[in-house]
Formats: C-alpha cells, structure tokens, sequence
C-alpha cells in the first residue's frame, strides 16, 4: 500500500501491485450538522468512506450522500477488510488459529 499525494495536500491510497484505490473509512466521534453547501452531516457510529483527505477537511461519502467535514471528528478504521477461511491452521503460540469457514476481520 502507498499513499500518495493528489495535489494540495490531498492523499489516497493505492494497492502498489494493481494500482486500485483502496477504500479508506472513518467512524464518526461526534455528530455533526451542517448547512454549509457542499459539507456532509453525519452522527456518532456512523462509518463515511474517505475519498480525499488534507489537513482541514476530509471528503467522504455516506449513505450515497458525500461532502467535506472536520476531520478530527472521526477516526481512521485501521481494518476494514474480512477474510473467510478456507483451510483450518493451528497457529505456533502467538498466532490466531482458526477452522475453514470462520470469518476473520
């Protein structure tokens, strides 16, 4: 994964070996209201999908509704992807084991 800059101060991350975009989110702290044209509202709990971020406003979508907001009302999901199993594994102490079909995130 890079992170590479989209022009003033705007980032994105990119998969080095495809080149896809990855999907970046942030779960809201804070509820947030707004009638500033172009900003997004948002409640506590709620996960936004980041498309560009800079240091006084991030752009993200909710509930195909997207707009900017303040980002240190939200934190950065570090993982956001699950994985199904396909075979069992006995992890060496320290490891996570798990049975083919578990659900790991």
């Amino acid at each position: 994964v890079s992170t590479q800059s989209t022009g003033k101060n705007k980032t994105t991350k990119k998969n080095k070996s495809t080149g896809d975009v990855l999907s970046i989110k942030a779960r809201a702290m804070f509820d947030y209201r707004t009638e500033e044209p172009g900003h997004l509202s948002f409640n506590a709990g709620d996960e936004i999908t980041i498309s560009s971020k800079d240091q006084e406003l991030w752009c993200g979508t909710l509930k195909s509704k997207s707009g900017f907001f303040p980002p240190k009302l939200v934190i950065e999901v570090k993982c956001n992807k699950v994985a199904k199993a396909i075979a069992n594994y006995k992890g060496q102490p320290g490891d996570l084991s798990f049975k083919k079909g578990d659900i790991i995130n």
